[in-house]
Formats: structure tokens, sequence, C-alpha cells
């Protein structure tokens, strides 16, 4: 049976083929987001996205055992405090070698101990390590041999306890075994007891 279709409804039947066509398009094209449980991982050989759940997803595990925060400002506690005991010994001495001005209190090596301090502030709120930084650039400049050449030992000596209260404050002792590590610990017990045999055992005859 044929069917005669008239002039207006032959063009309401081809506009409405087109929105179809175009709606199909768009929806591919514009794909819904998936909902929050699930995420896309890969597209289909078709192009189409593939889903799956959040929970059968890998998580990205680190290849290496970072240390802590703890771990980390301990350590930079120890080497600051280090810094700080040398920065002692060499006041101490008046900031010479044998009776002589050197530059072991000058700017090249109050670096590390600077640098520390600064680097301790991005870790935690303490007072001690702006104090120390400023204490060092207020006596800078007389940290030069030849400045030290110009001032007697005991102008530097008294400086001595000024260092030595803030190694207090970031050590939480004046002790000088705070300064090591669990490692370097166990090694100077190990070479104390090495010492300690060695002037135990009986002496060979001569």
């Amino acid at each position: 049976m044929n069917i005669q279709l008239s002039g207006g409804l032959l063009l309401q039947v081809a506009k409405a083929a087109m929105l179809l066509v175009q709606s199909q398009s768009v929806k591919k094209e514009f794909p819904l987001p998936p909902p929050p449980e699930i995420t896309t991982v890969q597209r289909k050989h078709d192009g189409e996205p593939h889903y799956v759940p959040v929970h059968a997803r890998t998580q990205p595990q680190a290849s290496v055992e970072m240390p802590t925060t703890s771990e980390t400002l301990n350590e930079l506690k120890r080497r600051l405090g280090k810094e700080l005991y040398r920065m002692e010994l060499d006041l101490q001495g008046g900031g010479r070698i044998a009776g002589k001005p050197c530059d072991c209190l000058s700017s090249k090596h109050s670096l590390g101990l600077e640098g520390t301090a600064e680097e301790l502030l991005s870790y935690e709120v303490n007072p001690v390590y702006g104090e120390i930084t400023a204490w060092l650039r207020s006596h800078q400049s007389e940290f030069t041999p030849e400045e030290i050449a110009k001032h007697d030992p005991s102008h530097y000596q008294q400086l001595v306890p000024d260092i030595r209260t803030f190694r207090k404050r970031v050590m939480g002792t004046e002790s000088p075994a705070a300064l090591l590590s669990d490692t370097e610990k166990v090694v100077v017990k190990q070479k104390a007891m090495e010492l300690l045999n060695k002037q135990l055992a009986p002496q060979e005859a001569i």
C-alpha cells in the first residue's frame, strides 16, 4: 500500500530526524560526568569512556620510605647543636689557632649555622632560631681575622655563654651527648669498648 505524505508532513519528519541525530552527537561528545563513587580510567576502542568504582583503583605506592617530620626535625636540631658547639669552642679559643687570628669564626663558617636555623623555622615556631641568626649578624663584623687581631681573646670568650644558652634551648641540655644520633652513639660505644679492651688486655712480653 502506497502512503502519500504531504509536503508539510515530510518537512516535519525531516526536522524530527535531524534533531534526533544532533542530540545523539551532543550526547556522545559531551557525556555526563560520572557519579562521585566512580572514576574514568580509560577509553574503549570506540571512544566511549570506561568507568570503574573508586575502590578498584590502585593507589600509587612510595618507592622508598621517607623520614618523618619528627625525624627530620630532630636531625636538624642536632646539626644546629653541633654548629653551635663548634662555634663555642672557637670562641673559647679567642678566635685563634696556635695563638694566631684565624678565619674560624668568619661568615663562610657560620653559613651552615645560619642556614640550619632558618630551615628549622619552616618546621616549628621557636623564637630561638630567629635569635641565633640575629646574634650572628650583630657580631659578624667582629669575626674576621683582622678584627680578631685587634681584640684580646677574652673579648670572644665572654660570648661563649650566649652560644651555650642557645645550644641548651635548641637541644634541651648542655650535654654534648645530645648532639649524637642513635647510630653515632652506637659507634662511639663500640670504639670505647675496643679501647677499654685494648687497655685491659695482657701486655706482650718484650
